[in-house]
């Protein structure tokens, strides 16, 4: 395979993050709240911070514009995304982009963490994990969280209310919630 060039790769994400846009409007509000969560939350200036199903980076990469003595690792285990962003940002101060199933247990042990993360992000893609998996990657992801560290997924759920009656009520949001 060709080597891929920056140009390219970014030309490539562009489109990729119009797409999102188109079936997720909100896209970049999310991204936002989720930046600012990340930078009042966490209370340092320089936060570590788990980027989980980080695709091409682009959660990633905007966290750092906003704060760049972060460190963020995207993680995530689509070779043609990994490929994108790692050829788009090689280089980039505070990023590092790894090949991790997060389905896989032990995945937390590959991240060569210096110290506890001080939060973890996602968006738009832990929906796609079954949910007896989405357990177990947030029981792991609890032992490399600091404590009180922050756990920020701006994603969209189909819960069984059945099996999840709490997080089912969590996900519809209080205004669709009857009142008590």
């Amino acid at each position: 395979m060709p080597e891929l060039d920056r140009d390219t790769a970014r030309d490539w994400i562009d489109r990729w993050d119009r797409q999102q846009e188109e079936s997720l409007p909100d896209r970049e509000d999310r991204f936002t709240a989720l930046i600012d969560a990340v930078e009042e939350g966490t209370g340092r200036p320089d936060p570590l911070v788990l980027d989980l199903g980080c695709g091409p980076g682009s959660l990633a990469v905007r966290l750092l514009d906003r704060l760049p003595r972060a460190t963020v690792i995207g993680i995530d285990a689509d070779p043609v995304s990994l490929t994108l962003g790692r050829a788009a940002y090689s280089g980039r101060p505070g990023l590092r982009l790894l090949d991790l199933d997060l389905r896989v247990p032990g995945w937390s042990g590959q991240l060569g963490l210096s110290r506890p993360a001080d939060a973890a992000v996602s968006t738009t893609a832990l929906h796609w994990l079954y949910e007896r998996d989405l357990r177990a990657m947030y029981a792991e992801l609890a032992t490399v969280l600091r404590p009180g560290g922050l756990l920020l997924n701006g994603d969209h759920f189909n819960l069984d209310a059945e099996e999840s009656p709490v997080l089912a009520r969590l996900a519809i949001g209080p205004a669709a919630q009857p009142a008590a």
